[in-house]
């Protein structure tokens, strides 16, 4: 058995374990947070989340996926261990745009510091006990996205923006480093993320009356000159108007008249979050291919993001329509 043999039948197991689409359904029937937490109880994550409240289910789902990238990490083949890192580095990235958010609309950052590791992980408290983020950018310029916060700052880019394009650079970075035979499938996976990330990064810099769109220069199925069109590009019609000539117009096409009717991004990121959803899960019919690690990893940060929609949703009064809008 080859290693890549030995990986894909190591997560054939775990997958066992995933939420079924029927049990899903049984969630969103819940009525209140507590109620939730029970079923979770019941469930693969009984081990993960202790305690009845928004934060307990919070850091229960954080601690659950921060043990599965572990496993992770310990089964794939050595030779592409480096690139399993830097893709399982997105949860301390979302880790550190989570904080960003918080400080920046002024509410508790709950101690979100689970996915911190090495010299970060040290900085846990500093982070959590910051007052501001600008006061958690001089925390992180000592740190390796010193140059990332720096940039940001002096040129007055939106700093979660810049940690987007800092993953996906290095992430792409890795791909060219796999092994010839893994890099047409993980090219095309990660191309296709790259190119929604860009269009959700056009869209939202556009919302905000921004000029410049600080896009990922690298582009997959999107022209080469996507960024420099945006820039130019009058407002999110501008955006569209790109957009309706790319390899993406069909997909967004209920995006595109949801945006019409009431000027909400929202239809566009679920539509884009499918899109990639879907590139991953096709990766994984090759059972002895890289794809079905990938596609897994993928398919567990979808699960933990579903479980925070419907915990979220139930916390804020949500209707189950308008929670089951946000499932992926």
């Amino acid at each position: 058995m080859t290693n890549l043999e030995y990986s894909n039948a190591r997560i054939k197991g775990l997958k066992s374990f995933l939420i079924s689409e029927n049990d899903m359904k049984i969630a969103l029937e819940m009525k209140s947070v507590r109620d939730f937490s029970s079923w979770l109880e019941s469930s693969s994550y009984k081990s993960s989340v202790d305690g009845k409240s928004l934060l307990d289910i919070e850091n229960g789902l954080f601690l659950d996926l921060l043990k599965t990238s572990e496993k992770i990490l310990r089964i794939v083949p050595e030779n592409t261990v480096s690139f399993f890192s830097a893709r399982l580095s997105y949860f301390e990235i979302e880790s550190l745009k989570l904080l960003f958010n918080l400080k920046s609309s002024g509410i508790s950052n709950e101690n979100r510091t689970a996915f911190l590791t090495g010299k970060l992980k040290k900085l846990a408290n500093a982070l959590s006990s910051a007052d501001s983020a600008e006061e958690i950018s001089e925390i992180l310029k000592k740190t390796k996205y010193g140059d990332v916060i720096s940039g940001c700052l002096e040129r007055k880019e939106d700093v979660c923006s810049g940690l987007d394009r800092y993953y996906f650079e290095r992430l792409w970075e890795e791909v060219g480093k796999l092994p010839r035979g893994y890099r047409p499938l993980v090219r095309e996976i990660i191309g296709t993320e790259i190119d929604c990330a860009n269009i959700m990064l056009a869209l939202r810099a556009k919302a905000r009356g921004e000029d410049k769109c600080p896009v990922i220069p690298i582009f997959h199925n999107l022209k080469n000159n996507f960024g420099t069109s945006c820039d130019s590009a009058d407002g999110v019609r501008g955006v569209i108007s790109l957009i309706s000539e790319s390899a993406y117009v069909r997909i967004l096409d209920d995006a595109i008249r949801s945006y019409s009717d009431g000027k909400s991004l929202f239809m566009f990121e679920q539509l884009l979050r499918r899109r990639v959803a879907n590139a991953y899960k096709k990766a994984a019919s090759d059972t002895l291919s890289i794809g079905v690690p990938l596609a897994y990893v993928k398919m567990k940060e979808n699960e933990i993001t579903n479980l925070r929609s419907v915990s979220m949703g139930l916390s804020s009064g949500m209707s189950k329509p308008e929670i089951e809008e946000m499932i992926l």
